[in-house]
């Protein structure tokens, strides 16, 4: 199956089935990391790391491992940031690891001609600042500010996918519908682990939650294979 990410050599819009398994790896990396599962964390993100950058597997698998420790860490910042104590340190944790997890991926699509490093940026350093922009993404969807978070990611896009910020801004529109499906979720879950009754219909709409979620990423993700086909094929005129 195609990766997401497009090649001069092949810029044609990637197909609808891989789309749909991209979202529905993606919300289940999300379902994996609320109930703990690293396993199934892993899992979906090497799915979603080779058809999202074009990795290999088994680079895809080493980032998942790093994505899997970053996540235990991320909740641990969250742990501290409710108790009402400095987290910096913990979020500065989670950026670092994250960092290894770029350096891996960007060395990843660097082997497979996927992206352009500018003579005055290493692997590290691209790595580095992507980090940068997820875990301050994470530590703000904590808080609730889609606002900050649309911004973050895009900037994250600017730097992976190299096109320009409000067309990647744009596309941010779905992963917060999603994200605000995501914590519907995940409330619906604690009620239901909690609740003696109505167990049923708890997990009835806690499984509609997460279906929206696929459906946003399906169009976030169409839109933006089609937006790296539009400049791939321009970059060939």
């Amino acid at each position: 199956m195609d990766s997401i990410f497009r090649s001069d050599r092949d810029p044609e819009p990637l197909s609808g089935d891989t789309v749909e398994v991209l979202a529905r790896a993606e919300i289940d990396a999300w379902k994996a990391q609320n109930y703990k599962d690293m396993d199934g964390l892993k899992a979906a993100m090497t799915k979603v790391f080779m058809l999202l950058y074009g990795v290999e597997e088994e680079v895809a698998e080493e980032a998942a491992s790093w994505l899997a420790i970053a996540a235990i860490e991320h909740d641990k910042a969250e742990e501290v940031e409710d108790a009402g104590e400095d987290s910096t340190a913990e979020w500065n944790g989670v950026r670092d690891t994250l960092s290894e997890m770029y350096e891996v991926l960007v060395s990843g699509m660097n082997a497979m001609g996927f992206i352009d490093l500018s003579d005055d940026l290493s692997v590290s350093q691209l790595a580095g600042q992507v980090a940068t922009h997820d875990a301050k993404r994470w530590r703000v969807h904590h808080i609730r500010n889609y606002d900050s978070l649309m911004e973050e990611m895009a900037q994250m896009y600017v730097l992976l996918f190299g096109v320009e910020y409000e067309d990647a801004y744009k596309l941010m529109k779905y992963v917060v519908s999603a994200l605000r499906w995501h914590d519907l979720a995940e409330e619906t879950g604690v009620a239901r682990e909690i609740a003696s009754y109505n167990q049923e219909g708890l997990f009835s709409i806690e499984q509609h939650c997460w279906n929206i979620c696929i459906q946003n990423y399906k169009l976030h993700y169409a839109e933006l294979a089609n937006l790296l086909t539009l400049y791939s094929r321009n970059k060939n005129l």
